[in-house]
C-alpha cells in the first residue's frame, strides 16, 4: 500500500528474528536478507536434513514469513544451490587466503591447506552437516555433483601439485608416489570432516591438525 508521500514498502511479518519492514529497492538490504536466508538454510539442514527441509522451517529460523523466501529466491532448489555455492566458495576463499600467507614453500603451502580445512568458521558443525547432506544427494543430482566435483577436483589437483614439488625437491621420485600421498591427505581430511559432524562443537581441531602434520612428517 502506498504511504501518504507516495512511497511504498514491502511489509515483512516478524516471527523469531524481529525483522523490521524493508524497502525492496535497497541492494544492501536485499543481499543481507539473502545471506540471512542462506544461513538459516544451513541451520535448517543441520537440524532437519534435506529430506525434511521446508521453506516454512527455513523462514521460521530466519524470522521471516514463508512467502517472503520466494521474493529473494525463485524456489527452494535455487536456495539450496545458493547455499551449496556459499559453503563451497567460503572454503575456496579460506584456502586461497591460507596459501597467500604461506608463501612459495610447498611444504608450508600443504600445511596451510590442512589448516584451512580445519578452520573453525569453515568447518563449524552446521556446515559439516551441509556438506554431508549434499554429498549424500549428489549421486542423483548433476547440479550438486558439478559444484562438489569442481571443488574436490581443484583441491586434489592443488594437493597433488604440492606433493610433487616436495618429492621433486627431495629427489625422492623413485621412493614416493605423489598421487598416493595426495589421495591419503584427501582421505584424512574427509575423515576429519566426518568426525567434526558427529563430535559437534567439542571436536579438538588442534589434535586433528597434529595428526595430519605427523602423517606428512612420516612421509616427507
Amino acid at each position: 500500500m502506498a504511504s501518504k508521500n507516495g512511497s511504498s514498502a514491502f511489509d515483512l511479518s516478524v516471527k523469531r528474528g524481529g525483522l523490521r519492514p524493508m524497502s525492496t529497492t535497497n541492494p544492501e538490504i536485499h543481499q543481507e536478507r539473502r545471506r540471512l536466508l542462506i544461513d538459516a538454510t544451513i541451520t535448517a539442514i543441520a537440524e532437519f536434513g534435506l529430506s525434511k527441509l521446508t521453506l516454512a522451517k527455513i523462514s521460521s529460523i530466519a524470522g521471516l514469513t514463508a512467502g517472503t523466501v520466494n521474493f529473494y529466491f525463485d524456489s527452494k532448489e535455487t536456495l539450496l544451490l545458493e547455499t551449496l555455492n556459499f559453503v563451497s566458495e567460503e572454503f575456496d576463499r579460506g584456502v586461497a587466503q591460507a596459501l597467500k600467507q604461506a608463501g612459495p614453500n610447498p611444504a608450508k603451502r600443504l600445511a596451510a591447506i590442512i589448516d584451512a580445512s580445519l578452520d573453525p568458521e569453515i568447518t563449524e558443525h552446521r556446515k559439516m552437516a551441509v556438506w554431508h547432506a549434499f554429498d549424500s544427494e549428489s549421486r542423483g543430482r548433476e547440479d550438486y555433483q558439478r559444484i562438489r566435483g569442481t571443488l574436490d577436483q581443484q583441491n586434489f589437483k592443488l594437493i597433488l601439485s604440492l606433493c610433487e614439488q616436495i618429492i621433486r625437491q627431495a629427489n625422492m621420485q623413485a621412493e614416493i608416489n605423489a598421487r598416493a600421498i595426495a589421495n591419503a591427505i584427501s582421505g584424512i581430511t574427509d575423515e576429519v570432516w566426518k568426525e567434526i559432524l558427529f563430535a559437534g562443537e567439542d571436536y579438538d581441531r588442534d589434535d586433528a591438525r597434529q595428526v595430519c602434520l605427523c602423517f606428512l612428517a612420516s612421509i616427507f
